[in-house]
């Protein structure tokens, strides 16, 4: 009876889970309308291409600043012969003519990918006479290097790229019928392969466009996910708030709720560092400064003719600036000021302004 009541009990348990699940999709479906509940976001994933893919990621994105710098000058010759400019279309047009003449050297890449391109020079323009016209500072599309080319675009999903993440519990969505992305994932480019992806994104959708970001000699991937606002947020865990105010007597204090109504105040003290160490970093400045003409003649071994400074190594080897202890270095300065008065009462000690001639006083 025991066992009977207890798969009774399961069987009614898994019924109403799936009631319930069943019920908030119907509810989903027939009363609210998702297309109002989308919001799109961006996740980052950073690249980990081989040799020869970061050789064929260089020369696609060569290939693009390439295809920029041409539309570009098709633009500039076109607007000083004719006074007009040249729609997106018509260099949509022409970017068809080409790859059909160089099939080798433009009908390789990606065609949606290169539109971008030509979308975004586009975009520039219309942004160059927006401002042209409100009367404020141009800022003419500019001929660019591989340095200023910070990357390119693809369209949709599966048109010459593929973003396989990685799923979490081997695809079986979790309590809220949701199935949940994991760490990392693989990027399919045409030509190029699969490439090796690091990355999280805190919540899954519908994958839309990518951008491949070059900068400071890494590669990176930016993809558009369009999410539900229910995916997108995340829910509270905690019910404490935090605050931190610095201060001059006080270095930092702190605040926070340690539950519904108390709050726990902390303080930091200002540890005061300068006052602390004034008197070390007196000793010290006095080592660096400019040697006075005055202690020239004492000095003959350790200060440069010129009047320069004391070099750092003999510094520490006769004063120990890095022993950290004022008294120490106290210490160390009169034994240094007593040998080097020993050096100067010496007849066979010459100083350099003496060898000149010439006396300090």
């Amino acid at each position: 009876m025991p066992r009977l009541e207890a798969a009774n009990l399961r069987a009614t348990s898994s019924t109403a889970r799936s009631w319930v699940s069943a019920a908030a999709r119907r509810f989903d479906r027939r009363d609210v309308d998702l297309s109002n509940h989308m919001q799109r976001r961006k996740v980052t994933y950073k690249l980990y291409p081989n040799a020869s893919q970061a050789d064929g990621l260089l020369a696609l994105l060569r290939q693009h600043k390439d295809l920029w710098n041409a539309a570009l000058e098709e633009q500039i010759d076109a607007y000083r012969k004719t006074g007009k400019s040249i729609s997106y279309e018509d260099q949509c047009a022409s970017l068809t003519q080409i790859r059909q003449d160089l099939p080798d050297d433009w009908a390789q890449s990606n065609c949606s990918a290169q539109q971008i391109t030509l979308r975004r020079l586009d975009k520039a323009f219309k942004a160059f006479f927006a401002r042209c016209a409100k009367g404020q500072s141009p800022g003419f599309p500019r001929f660019k290097s591989i340095a200023r080319m910070p990357g390119l675009g693809f369209k949709g999903h599966g048109d010459g790229w593929r973003f396989a993440p990685n799923i979490a519990n081997e695809g079986r969505p979790d309590d809220f019928v949701v199935v949940r992305w994991a760490k990392h994932g693989t990027l399919r480019l045409q030509s190029l392969g699969h490439i090796k992806c690091r990355g999280q994104a805190r919540s899954a959708g519908i994958i839309k466009s990518c951008e491949l970001l070059y900068r400071y000699g890494e590669w990176s991937v930016s993809v558009t996910l369009e999410c539900a606002d229910a995916d997108v947020v995340r829910m509270r865990t905690e019910h404490h708030a935090f605050g931190a105010d610095w201060g001059v007597n006080k270095l930092l204090t702190l605040v926070r709720t340690d539950g519904a109504h108390s709050e726990v105040v902390e303080t930091i003290e200002n540890p005061r560092w300068f006052k602390t160490n004034q008197e070390r970093l007196v000793a010290l400045d006095r080592w660096q400064c400019p040697i006075p003409s005055l202690f020239l003649n004492e000095l003959p071994r350790y200060a440069d003719p010129s009047g320069g400074l004391i070099e750092r190594k003999q510094c520490v080897a006769h004063v120990g600036i890095f022993r950290g202890c004022s008294a120490g270095l106290s210490g160390d300065l009169d034994a240094k000021s007593s040998d080097l008065s020993t050096q100067g009462s010496n007849p066979g000690a010459v100083g350099p302004q003496e060898k000149n001639g010439h006396s300090s006083g």
